[in-house]
This record gives structure tokens, C-alpha cells and sequence, in this order.
């Protein structure tokens, strides 16, 4: 997304930060469903 690029570190930080939450995320439901 061009707005991203606009932002430049920033939207890579948060980005790598919703992907640690949702593999954090994603790995509390696995638990969950065993």
C-alpha cells in the first residue's frame, strides 16, 4: 500500500508487531482447540 511507503519505519514496526500478536494469537487458539 503506497500509504505505508509514506509512513516509511513506523508502518514497518507495526507491522511487524501485528504479526507477532497475530502468531501469538494463532498459537493461544491452537492450544485451545487440543
Amino acid at each position: 500500500m503506497p500509504a505505508r511507503c509514506r509512513i516509511g519505519p513506523i508502518a514497518g514496526e507495526l507491522e511487524a508487531i501485528e504479526r507477532r500478536e497475530f502468531q501469538a494469537t494463532a498459537s493461544a487458539r491452537r492450544q485451545a482447540a487440543q
